[in-house]
């Protein structure tokens, strides 16, 4: 009996000290990561798609969907920050429009083991002004940091693109009335706009007191707020109208 419960003892601490292994890499990953994204030697470059030709073609899978519906693609940019592997951002945006504005189809291209890489997840972003924006993901990270003042998100992981677009309407409709959104273009190249919105959202993270144990906390419950549209925040109170 003594030797049973020894056992069960030891199998506890063995158990507990991989869970406390798990927890601190956890958190030197968010930690190293945020870091880096706030660094002055994070950058966004320009690629070249016939250099990056892997990368373009399973960018490419998102360019049917982004011509049926009035996107022209941009560019296909590199997101470099220290401690990171490199992300490739693919970047349509909206030409015909009526109301003048920046709306963006962002299909986001990771690497993975064996020197290739995928299609991870597709974003659609439209800007309000240099400080409010609106985004909507499939990805299932999208909800895991809290959204910086007057940037507002939705996350709804696995959709496809038509769901998507349809989700990320709704929100704009959901946010005219009570912050009064207009659509705006921002005259900046849009490698700025895009290594801006990493610094702002890494430096709002940071804010946090004990910000990378209080990951652990946001990683936990990320799933929580995914799939709750803007009108569904507003009516929670997840966002208040000023």
């Amino acid at each position: 009996m003594l030797a049973r419960m020894g056992l069960l003892y030891t199998m506890a601490i063995v158990v507990g000290g991989i869970v406390a292994m798990l927890l601190l890499g956890l958190v030197w990953t968010v930690y190293r990561s945020v870091v880096g994204q706030c660094s002055t030697h994070a950058k966004v470059l320009l690629g070249d798609p016939e250099v990056l030709a892997p990368v373009m073609r399973e960018a490419e899978a998102l360019d049917p969907w982004a011509r049926a519906h009035d996107f022209e693609f941009q560019g296909l940019f590199q997101l470099l920050t220290p401690g990171n592997s490199p992300v490739w951002i693919a970047l349509w945006e909206q030409a015909d429009i009526t109301e003048p504005g920046d709306i963006f189809l962002a299909g986001y291209v990771l690497p993975i083991p064996g020197g290739r890489v995928r299609l991870a997840a597709q974003e659609f972003v439209s800007l309000y002004d240099q400080d409010r924006s609106l985004s909507t993901s499939n990805s299932t990270a999208s909800m895991l940091f809290p959204p910086r003042p007057g940037h507002f998100k939705q996350g709804f992981p696995g959709a496809g693109l038509d769901d998507l677009w349809r989700m990320h309407q709704d929100g704009e409709q959901a946010l005219r009335q009570p912050f009064q959104v207009r659509a705006f273009h921002d005259d900046r190249l849009l490698e700025d706009v895009l290594i801006d919105s990493v610094r702002r959202t890494a430096r709002h993270v940071r804010s946090y007191f004990l910000w990378p144990v209080r990951a652990l906390g946001w990683y936990a419950t990320q799933s929580l707020r995914a799939r709750r549209t803007i009108a569904q925040q507003l009516a929670r109170g997840d966002i208040r109208a000023r």
